[in-house]
């Protein structure tokens, strides 16, 4: 397996360019409030964002959005996977793929092992799993981009499929989120930014730099 990096809540042209020049595989983009990362649909379209970043995969993210939105989104960017970060069940998840052909990408909040039961009821079904530093209680709270870590020790039990590890991951702490787990893919937002929302080069740069690093020396 090669491990890939995710770099996610892409929100400008300079930032899906500061992704290609770092060699990163994947960006996504948030269409779901609140994030201080969200974009518009018709944001996207005018900037062009699905030719700036046409030689990387493209990835929409979502929560609880219906059908008519996530259309909207989509095409927006032209996007190759959808991220669904809410509380979308087995049978939401099922729809989505199945009405727009997209492979899935499903989120879940992690504190222990009975979080990973939940998730392996998606099996089958959703293509990739996502695991993320589970969010506050209020329904209403961002779901993502927290800057917050999880004990991914948790994840030695997982028996599942291919995961995206996420959560307070940033170039002080990836070599040790990288010997701890096993994912596929490597999804990082507010630990390559200056301010929430605003990605910084050299930050960006040095997190994949390393990411690539700890890979190896595991290997």
């Amino acid at each position: 397996m090669t491990l890939k990096i995710k770099i996610c809540g892409l929100s400008s042209l300079e930032q899906i360019e500061m992704v290609r020049a770092s060699g990163a595989e994947i960006c996504g983009f948030i269409f779901a409030n609140p994030s201080p990362r969200m974009i518009e649909p018709e944001y996207a379209v005018r900037n062009s964002f699905s030719r700036a970043a046409s030689d990387i995969v493209r990835v929409a993210v979502f929560v609880n959005a219906d059908d008519i939105y996530i259309e909207r989104c989509i095409s927006s960017v032209d996007a190759n996977l959808i991220q669904l970060h809410g509380d979308e069940s087995v049978e939401r998840c099922f729809e989505i793929k199945s009405t727009f052909g997209l492979p899935v990408i499903k989120s879940f909040g992690v504190s222990s092992e009975q979080d990973l039961a939940t998730a392996i009821k998606y099996s089958g079904v959703v293509d990739y799993f996502l695991f993320d530093a589970k969010p506050d209680n209020d329904l209403n709270a961002q779901r993502g981009g927290l800057n917050k870590t999880f004990d991914w020790s948790i994840l030695k039990n997982w028996k599942g499929g291919n995961y995206y590890l996420s959560g307070g991951l940033n170039q002080n702490n990836i070599n040790d989120a990288v010997n701890s787990s096993n994912p596929s893919v490597i999804d990082v937002s507010s630990g390559v930014e200056s301010e929430p929302g605003l990605k910084d080069r050299k930050k960006l740069e040095n997190f994949v730099k390393l990411t690539r690093l700890a890979y190896k020396k595991k290997l």
